[in-house]
């Protein structure tokens, strides 16, 4: 195909044809033990990461979260014009999957938030919208309101 107009651009003609070649490319993870051990560190320290209960970002590492960054792999393998999975590709697919969950931010892919937990960022996002980094507690109560939390779990949440 031809080669790109200006940077950052490329042609219609270029990208159809590079999607077609990349097509041509069947990635497979291969068994090779340095691989394989690779992916198994990476999902157990996942897990490890999600039965953290003191890490309040941590994200569910389910057998699917794996198969989305084993697939994410093949197609960066395809990207690469490649019928093998590398290494360096599940590195990229993991990093590029908590980037995304990053952007998220809380979601399906992080853990829920305890009640206690979603108060006290409430209040920490509140006290810094102001200079003296003090918020009113009714203050407080009507935005607990507005995100669905029910105002009286505040002075639970204070007691604790």
């Amino acid at each position: 195909g031809s080669a790109p107009k200006e940077e950052g651009t490329f042609s219609l003609r270029y990208v159809r044809s590079f999607i077609a070649r990349a097509k041509q490319y069947t990635p497979f993870i291969p068994k090779s033990a340095k691989l394989m051990g690779y992916i198994t560190r990476l999902y157990a320290e996942m897990r490890r990461l999600t039965d953290t209960a003191d890490n309040r970002t941590s994200e569910y590492a389910t057998p699917r979260t794996l198969l989305g960054i084993l697939r994410l792999s093949q197609a960066l393998a395809r990207l690469r014009f490649s019928n093998e999975v590398s290494e360096s590709d599940v590195q990229e697919a993991y990093h590029l999957m908590r980037a995304s969950k990053a952007q998220l931010g809380e979601t399906r892919w992080q853990k829920p938030k305890s009640i206690s937990e979603r108060i006290y960022d409430l209040i920490r996002d509140l006290s810094q919208q102001t200079d003296e980094r003090k918020v009113r507690l009714d203050e407080v109560r009507a935005h607990m309101i507005s995100q669905g939390l029910n105002p009286d779990d505040l002075d639970k949440c204070l007691r604790e």
